[in-house]
């Protein structure tokens, strides 16, 4: 699932003309952004911070943000064709694509595709919501089930809101809009459209969601946890491995066409708010402040940084400068975790960007990377990888810090199964129908190998690239974590 997200940023920069500073906010709660209500009737020098050690307190300044671009904002993506509701509740089959979401007459939403001859129509319903935008901003959004919501909000608090399905049935009414939300600023839940993208996201025919995070390398690249059923034997779900040339998931139990790939959870927040359950990846000297890794929209791309209890928004390193992008996603608890919880043990390379946990979303160009954290200063900062810069960039005070030395977010792996074990498929008819996620490296070769942990002999059943298959005991493998299920148990009920 994608979401095209876009928000005006405020920038700090050096000699710039200083404005009146906005305190950051320290005790942010997060806001849903957006709230359905049914309405009636329907670039600077780069500075290597290696020795640097300031004297003073750092205090960025503002500047006015740039104009944002109005056709970027207002386009989604489509990863699979859809079902939706179209004018007279007729069903509009909307293929998988890249389109630009306009409103159209009434309560409707209109979907122009590059590759379509006429807009789509949708019925839609209306909304309120409370983001700060400045131009019509479109997103789309995971659901209940094989549900995704597409909005298109436009300045003042309204828009709409279409929903539409894989099977064709959970976009029928207006109750599906509705169901099962929570606004995280309240007492109680209450109601959530926002489902964090991750997890389990569905893919076919050998294609890599760029969302995964790699579990190892084989000789043909990076290897993704997938999973997926099998005709011949109804009701089970095979955990493997995906890689490129694989032509899709890998299992002991034969290649599956169509599947699904394993996906760290990412939660949307505001102006410096910090959604629960989000993964501290960092912190300031002494520990006292706890930094997360953030991602944002800026520049044409995404880009990521870090934030805190005292950060006004997603703070980046770019081009030189440190800048505050205030619409963002924050990194949850799921299943990765640096590489080092304390130490800077890589720099950068071919392998180390490839074993490296993705930032899942396109960047403005070559400069962008995955998300990395780096040591300065006493402090352990969040930042971004760059090619371009040779290292980890980060935001310091008001400037782009470059760290040649850095860790980066890998697999939460683990030995031994316990409750924290990610339960990523099921054996029907078994006594203990749990298969576990687990990974062997090959002591030669360090070839990945990707398979589950379960069945009636309690192995690791794995696939290599060569079709061959293996078998290992619990204490010569891995068992991949998942944090994700304190903030919401059961949250796979395929699994059940």
């Amino acid at each position: 699932m994608h979401e095209s997200m876009h928000r005006l940023p405020h920038v700090w920069c050096l000699g710039c003309p200083r404005t009146r500073r906005k305190e950051p906010a320290m005790n942010s709660t997060t806001r849903v952004g957006v709230m359905l209500a049914m309405l009636a009737g329907a670039g600077g020098c780069t500075t290597d911070m290696g020795e640097m050690r300031p004297t003073a307190e750092l205090v960025p300044e503002t500047i006015a943000p740039a104009p944002m671009d109005a056709i970027a904002a207002t386009t989604v993506t489509l990863e699979q064709p859809l079902h939706f509701v179209g004018p007279g509740e007729t069903d509009v089959l909307v293929p998988a694509g890249q389109y630009q979401v306009q409103q159209g007459e009434a309560s409707q939403l209109k979907l122009i595709g590059k590759e379509q001859p006429k807009p789509v129509l949708l019925a839609a319903i209306a909304l309120s919501h409370d983001e700060n935008i400045d131009v019509p901003t479109a997103r789309i959004v995971a659901g209940e089930e094989d549900t995704q919501r597409v909005f298109l909000l436009t300045p003042g608090g309204t828009g709409l809101a279409a929903v539409g399905s894989e099977s064709g049935l959970g976009g029928r009414g207006i109750a599906s809009m509705i169901g099962g939300i929570k606004t995280l600023n309240a007492p109680a839940p209450i109601q959530q459209i926002y489902y964090p993208p991750g997890g389990w996201i569905k893919a076919s025919n050998g294609t890599i969601p760029k969302e995964a995070f790699p579990a190892g390398r084989n000789n043909f690249g990076s290897v993704y946890i997938c999973r997926g059923s099998l005709p011949s034997t109804p009701g089970s779900l095979w955990v493997g491995g995906i890689w490129p040339l694989s032509k899709g998931c890998r299992t002991v139990n034969g290649p599956i066409a169509n599947y699904e790939v394993l996906a760290p959870f990412w939660g949307y927040a505001t102006n410096g708010s910090i959604p629960p359950g989000a993964m501290g990846v960092g912190s300031g000297a002494g520990g006292q402040l706890i930094f997360y890794t953030c991602r944002a929209y800026y520049d044409g791309g995404w880009l990521a940084g870090k934030i805190s209890t005292q950060s006004s928004g997603c703070e980046i390193g770019w081009k030189g400068r440190a800048v505050v992008v205030q619409g963002y996603d924050v990194l949850l608890k799921s299943f990765v975790t640096p590489k080092s919880s304390s130490g800077n043990g890589q720099t950068l390379s071919s392998e180390t960007i490839q074993s490296a946990m993705p930032l899942g979303k396109p960047g403005p160009d070559s400069r962008t990377g995955a998300p990395c954290i780096t040591n300065l200063n006493g402090a352990r900062w969040p930042g971004r990888l760059s090619v371009a810069d040779q290292g980890c960039a980060i935001a310091y005070g008001t400037i782009q810090a470059n760290q040649r030395e850095f860790d980066t977010l890998q697999g939460f792996w683990r030995g031994g199964v316990d409750a924290r074990s990610l339960v990523a498929g099921k054996k029907a008819d078994d006594p203990r129908p749990q298969l576990y996620a687990c990974m062997r490296v090959s002591a030669g070769s360090n070839e990945t190998a990707v398979g589950y942990f379960g069945g009636p002999f309690q192995t690791c059943e794995f696939i290599y690239p060569d079709g061959k298959t293996g078998r290992d005991r619990l204490d010569q493998v891995k068992i991949l974590g998942d944090w994700y299920q304190d903030l919401v148990p059961n949250w796979d009920p395929k699994v059940k």
